[in-house]
């Protein structure tokens, strides 16, 4: 079958790009943990993003819009406070694992569910390196959702290497760094940019651009 395709003329307009799902969750949390109140735009309006916003919400962050303009009234490295009732995160993976890692340092339990889907994931490989740090960590079948999570204020240091090369992995042990003035070296095939967006993270590498080291305890503002 041939196709003749001819010149149609110029096109003109303007055209809006959907906010990134990866960043948004990101913004949202780091918005959450910071000092004062941080505004994120373009922020994608999506059942995920929406998952997180909820969940931070249920920890006793205010949130503002869910548009074009987002306003997180940060609550500080501290703030955060013990939910009523489990946080249902409808089948946002992303969302479970970063937010494993922020609650791991915190001093009270929270159970972390969601929808079918999600509860069939295992999750083994961030409950891992949270464990080693210190949280007390209980799973359906072992390392299946809904994951029960007590954390302690100041978790372990550890030198971890991910059995995967996975970004939110890495992440999820970056979060909970946080919450411990201990050393944390992550060692893995992929270090996500994540450091950078937290100025005051200590992070350090040697002559291997594969290995990271977190030094000390960040202020976020």
């Amino acid at each position: 079958m041939d196709f003749l395709v001819t010149p149609g003329g110029s096109l003109h307009g303007l055209i809006e790009v959907p906010g990134d799902k990866s960043i948004s969750h990101r913004a949202l949390i780091l918005g959450a943990l910071a000092e004062g109140e941080s505004m994120i735009t373009n922020i994608l309006a999506a059942d995920d993003i929406r998952a997180t916003a909820g969940a931070l919400k249920s920890l006793g962050v205010k949130i503002g819009g869910m548009d074009s303009e987002c306003r997180v009234h940060g609550v500080g490295l501290a703030g955060l406070t013990k939910p009523h009732n489990p946080i249902d995160l409808g089948n946002s993976g992303t969302a479970l694992r970063l937010l494993s890692g922020v609650i791991a340092g915190q001093s009270f339990s929270v159970t972390l569910t969601g929808d079918s889907s999600l509860r069939r994931r295992p999750m083994d490989r961030i409950k891992e390196p949270l464990v080693l740090m210190g949280a007390d960590i209980e799973a359906s079948d072992g390392v299946c959702v809904p994951l029960q999570i007590t954390g302690k204020r100041r978790l372990t240091g550890i030198e971890y290497s991910p059995p995967i090369a996975s970004a939110q992995i890495i992440k999820t042990i970056l979060l909970s760094k946080i919450s411990t003035d201990k050393n944390v070296t992550v060692i893995a095939k992929i270090i996500p940019k994540m450091p950078k967006r937290l100025p005051r993270l200590d992070v350090s590498g040697d002559d291997n651009p594969l290995r990271a080291n977190i030094n000390n305890t960040p202020e976020i503002k």
